[in-house]
């Protein structure tokens, strides 16, 4: 896998997260409901079975997993108010806040593999 797909990936795991994290903010006030959450990326990726293309006999193989796609599960909750919701706004919020540096990392990690290709390009 190159490193545009893998960042294509990362970008819709960031699309589903970021929308369950809406969700639960839209049901904060939701008697009963239970806040979710998608597992970590890095988790995503072995789930996946993403295979890393290797070039050298000396590099790591990757190992492989079970396929399994982006689904929500219950989150554990900071605390749980007395109608059993769940949800915490400062929760959710810094869960946003991380899907939103994650996918800034990711954009501005494909930006520069995109120079470093271009630049190959132009000394040939």
């Amino acid at each position: 896998m190159d490193i545009f797909s893998l960042a294509s990936v990362h970008s819709s795991w960031g699309t589903a997260r970021q929308s369950v994290i809406a969700t639960n903010i839209a049901h904060a006030d939701t008697p009963g409901y239970k806040a979710k959450d998608i597992a970590a990326f890095d988790a995503q990726v072995k789930a996946a079975n993403l295979r890393v293309q290797t070039t050298h006999a000396r590099h790591i193989q990757p190992t492989s997993a079970e396929t399994a796609g982006y689904s929500a599960q219950v989150d554990s909750p900071w605390e749980v108010s007395h109608s059993g919701n769940s949800v915490t706004l400062e929760q959710e919020l810094i869960k946003s806040g991380a899907v939103q540096r994650e996918m800034t990392l990711n954009t501005a990690i494909v930006k520069s593999f995109h120079r470093m290709m271009l630049a190959g390009l132009r000394s040939n």
